[in-house]
């Protein structure tokens, strides 16, 4: 039997040291990734109630924790949206991407933040890879984004192209109705614009903002008492919204 000399002892040593320290990191680790979701989750509740600077502080901590979680980077994009951070929100997609490449809703979200930010082009050139993957489940929301990107750059034929391409995969879907509309009215094409607003307020009945919108067609078809109800509609649907309220009376006026 062969006795291990000092330096093979030594060696030995070194050799089992570093394998427990590297186990204990790795346990480390993992307790930090178990901790990052729970604290991820918390902030998520927050998000889902509405409480988005504490939302925000939740996933900053879970930040230190897993900074290479791209849900939590899509759920810090999120937040940093509705807290009128689109530039922030930006780096928070990316980060989510980056990390996950076919994270197909932070692509999404990525998107609608370069909109957010008047950033057309860049929210074009994400959406058309996105809307173009087979695989991605829901693409009738990443082309009815197209829509509203080619609409804020008034092409509008190719809104409309993709507001219908976003229909056909799913004939409800609010935001390709609204933007189908809008995309009529701006071409001039009323009729059409009208049945969308009809579909679009039948989907969503107790929106205040579909009642504007079909009030406003009604009132460039100059038919007014077909539009004072829709805007009375708009009225009696906007609930706290005060701003709402303040432009569908400033329309109903304009009718008198």
């Amino acid at each position: 039997m062969h006795c291990l000399t000092k330096t093979g002892v030594r060696l030995f040593f070194i050799l089992a040291l570093a394998f427990l320290l590297s186990g204990g990191c790795a346990g480390k680790r993992a307790a930090n990734i178990n901790e990052a979701r729970a604290v991820r989750d918390l902030g998520e509740a927050y998000l889902i109630q509405g409480s988005y600077s504490r939302a925000l502080q939740e996933f900053l901590k879970a930040e230190q924790l897993n900074p290479r979680d791209p849900y939590l980077y899509n759920n810090m994009g999120l937040t940093y949206l509705a807290l009128d951070r689109p530039e922030s929100a930006v780096l928070s997609f990316k980060k989510a991407v980056n990390i996950k490449s076919d994270y197909a809703p932070a692509q999404n979200n990525l998107a609608t933040a370069y909109m957010a930010t008047g950033n057309w082009d860049e929210a074009i050139e994400v959406l058309k890879l996105l809307s173009e993957d087979l695989l991605y489940a829901t693409p009738h929301y990443a082309l009815s984004n197209l829509g509203w990107a080619y609409y804020n750059l008034s092409n509008y034929d190719a809104a409309l192209r993709y507001y219908n391409r976003s229909l056909r995969h799913e004939p409800r879907h609010p935001p390709a109705l609204r933007g189908q509309a809008m995309t009529f009215s701006a071409m001039g094409r009323m009729s059409e614009a009208l049945r969308s607003a009809d579909r679009l307020t039948t989907e969503l009945p107790q929106n205040d903002a579909a009642w504007m919108l079909k009030g406003e067609i009604l009132e460039k078809m100059n038919q007014k008492e077909e539009a004072k109800k829709a805007y009375e509609e708009a009225l009696r649907t906007a609930g706290e919204d005060t701003a709402m309220k303040d432009d569908a009376e400033s329309a109903l006026r304009r009718l008198k």
